[in-house]
C-alpha cells in the first residue's frame, strides 16, 4: 500500500520553508543537512512544525518529530514523518 505522504512530497515542503528564508548556496545538498543546522532558534523548528502541519493537512506528533528535527537529517525527517503519518494519520479539523 502507497503511503499517503511520499518521503520525496514532504522533503519538497521542507525545501520550501527553508528557500523562502535562506539563501539557496546554504541549501546545497539539502537532503544531507540538518534543520537543527539552519534554524537559529527554538520558534522556528515551531515554525516548521506548523508550516508542514498547514502544507500536508495533518497534526504532527511534536513527540516525535521534535527530536528528530533537532537530531536528524532532512532525508531522515521526511522519513520519520512518513512513517508518523503512515500508520494512521490524523487529519486537521477545517
Amino acid at each position: 500500500m502507497e503511503r499517503p505522504f511520499p518521503e520525496e512530497a514532504i522533503l519538497r515542503h521542507l525545501y520550501a520553508f527553508f528557500a523562502a528564508r535562506l539563501p539557496a548556496e546554504a541549501l546545497g545538498r539539502f537532503e544531507t543537512q540538518k534543520p537543527a543546522n539552519l534554524l537559529t532558534n527554538s520558534m522556528e523548528a515551531l515554525d516548521l512544525v506548523l508550516y508542514l502541519e498547514e502544507k500536508l493537512g495533518v497534526e504532527l506528533p511534536l513527540d516525535k518529530i521534535g527530536p528528530a528535527v533537532a537530531s536528524q537529517t532532512f532525508g531522515a525527517l521526511a522519513g520519520e514523518i512518513q512513517r508518523q503519518l503512515g500508520g494512521g494519520e490524523t487529519r486537521k479539523a477545517a
